[in-house]
């Protein structure tokens, strides 16, 4: 059995919450081959139409600056609008901006993937849950690299119902890193 299959056996065993979130994980998998991560360029999402409203794609340019690249349209209703090309650190308690930074940077340069369990705080006060998985890649044309997130709710609040209800803060309930090949680095929320 190869490393990269051996790495997804791994994974599967998570008990990850939204399907969609899995049928994204295998399509990660495949695209790697034996490289440890795919260049961007590999990922068609036209390939996987099902998963397309709720792609996040960001770019890591400095430790203080993770650009958000690609929005798909029912993460824009999430945010309250189109935050492309705004920084993802944002949207992260200030309190927690160092360690979400910190944990991005060793998915793309460790590197990992990573499944998050969200609390999100909305303008209304209500506070919603929701399952984000990531994985790295390179970006060739760049040379930075790349992490795209798929992030689904998973608690009983529709998305319909939050239109009106910008997104204010993320903050983490459980992170759990994914063995690609290189290991789970050492780290701690």
């Amino acid at each position: 059995m190869t490393m990269a299959a051996e790495c997804l056996q791994a994974a599967r065993k998570l008990d990850i919450l939204h399907e969609d979130n899995r049928l994204f994980m295998e399509k990660w998998f495949a695209l790697r081959g034996r490289r440890i991560m795919p260049d961007k360029s590999a990922f068609r999402p036209e390939e996987v139409p099902k998963l397309l409203s709720n792609l996040i794609l960001h770019e890591l340019e400095a430790p203080d600056r993770i650009r958000i690249r690609l929005v798909g349209t029912r993460l824009v209703e999430k945010y309250g609008g189109d935050v492309t090309g705004r920084n993802y650190l944002e949207f992260v308690a200030p309190d927690r901006q160092e360690k979400a930074s910190e944990a991005l940077w060793l998915m793309g340069h460790h590197p990992v993937g990573m499944r998050v369990i969200l609390l999100q705080k909305q303008s209304s006060g209500r506070t919603i849950y929701s399952e984000a998985m990531g994985f790295p890649f390179e970006d060739k044309i760049s040379g930075h690299r790349m992490l795209l997130f798929h992030s689904n709710l998973i608690d009983s609040v529709k998305i319909h119902e939050l239109i009106d209800d910008q997104l204010l803060k993320f903050n983490v309930a459980r992170r759990d890193f994914i063995d690609i090949g290189n290991g789970i680095p050492d780290f701690s929320d």
